[in-house]
């Protein structure tokens, strides 16, 4: 598909545009468009029998990704960030923040309990000689029987949430040498995850962590350019031992679950997106959804919603319920993607919610308001770099890579 091409190819243009203006590698737009870059181009080289998608699908995203860029560039050269002056701040300028590590004890304890369990016959699993897929698919099929349990609704309300919040701080402590109980017991949640799950979301999301403090956790000593080279070069060994472990391990992850199809796995994941775009595209066109923000909020409202319907026993509202539905389809119906029946679910991208919301409307005006969302933390993690705005910056990435 030529229009394929031509969006990777302008998508790799604003790649170096955003590099060009933030000098930073690490940026909103530089992250975003190079991973569509590479989803354009493998979606556009149809590899492994992947089914074609149509112009109308390619015109989508890329002014999806379109909107993004000028959504970023109108929030970072025309919005300026507030400059609050603060009385307790340190002799560097910066202001000081202390994580509540007494309420992050308290999740962390809970949700080492809660998969404690999973991860000992998880374990077990693996030396009876079953890979992680075999591990996944076990757990995903008890889950179901599980999901009503009371530890379920706390993790699905209050602690899971939380639970994302602890690896950019386990990251950011481990670079800065910090909480390193906190930092330990972070690490063991993170591998019972990974190895309960068989997924790799929760690893790559330390992994982005980890780049994320090292980029920007280190303009906050307040040192001179020659001190700070000197505490980068002193530190940089150390980090890049630490990442080469994550991803082995994350190699290993992968092995586990694909085996001798890897590679074709691997492509499938960054080049299906178009197609999956497509097929629910005309689902939700066939049925006639619209979502009037109640797709792009899911994640916002289903809380509130949630508590409302089982505490005042209230209904949800119906077309809110309607597209609650419509994404769990997603993530349960598997849809063919290549000739030869290999089939996926999810990855529809982000740019199917906002379709959903208000067709190709709503993908220009959400995708404009999320680059600028963006820009707005990767500007305030660059200008005054802490625990905070870091932190903050590394949970935006996860939803960039998520798109």
């Amino acid at each position: 598909m030529v229009l394929g091409y031509i969006a990777a190819i302008t998508s790799l243009l604003f790649c170096a545009l955003g590099l060009r203006m933030t000098k930073k590698f690490l940026n909103p737009i530089t992250v975003f468009c190079g991973l569509w870059f590479g989803i354009f181009f493998l979606s556009s080289m149809e590899l492994y029998n992947l089914n074609p998608s149509s112009t109308h699908t390619y015109m989508c995203l890329f002014i999806g990704v379109l909107m993004f860029f000028l959504g970023f560039v109108a929030n970072y050269y025309f919005i300026k960030t507030e400059r609050v002056v603060f009385k307790n701040i340190t002799d560097t300028g910066y202001k000081m923040y202390t994580p509540r590590y007494w309420l992050l004890y308290l999740v962390l304890t809970f949700l080492l309990i809660q998969s404690f369990g999973d991860a000992v016959r998880a374990i077990q699993a693996i030396l009876h000689g079953n890979n992680l897929m075999a591990i996944r698919t076990l757990f995903k099929d008890s889950s179901a029987d599980a999901r009503r349990t009371i530890g379920n609704v706390i993790y699905n309300l209050i602690t899971g949430p939380i639970e994302f919040t602890l690896y950019p701080l386990c990251a950011y402590n481990l670079i800065q040498k910090k909480e390193k109980i906190f930092t330990n017991l972070t690490l063991v949640l993170l591998t019972f995850k990974t190895i309960t799950s068989g997924g790799r979301v929760t690893l790559i999301y330390f992994i982005i962590s980890l780049v994320v403090a090292f980029s920007f956790s280190f303009y906050e000593l307040g040192l001179s350019k020659d001190e700070l080279k000197q505490k980068i070069k002193k530190y940089i060994k150390k980090f890049r031992w630490v990442l080469v472990v994550f991803i082995i391990f994350f190699a290993w992850v992968s092995y586990s679950r694909s085996g001798d199809t890897l590679f074709q796995d691997t492509y499938y994941y960054f080049s299906m997106e178009p197609t999956m775009f497509e097929q629910w595209l005309e689902i939700v066109d066939t049925e006639h959804l619209i979502g009037y923000g109640e797709a792009t909020f899911n994640g916002i409202l289903f809380h509130p919603l949630y508590l409302i319907k089982n505490i005042a026993a209230v209904p949800f509202p119906k077309n809110w319920e309607s597209v609650f539905n419509m994404i769990l389809r997603v993530d349960s119906q598997w849809r063919h993607i290549s000739t030869h029946g290999i089939t996926a679910n999810a990855y529809a991208s982000v740019f199917w919610y906002f379709y959903i919301d208000a067709r190709e409307i709503g993908i220009v005006i959400y995708s404009f308001l999320f680059g600028m969302f963006c820009s707005h933390f990767f500007k305030k993690a660059n200008k005054v770099p802490n625990v905070k705005t870091v932190c903050l910056y590394a949970m935006v990435l996860f939803a960039v890579f998520d798109t």
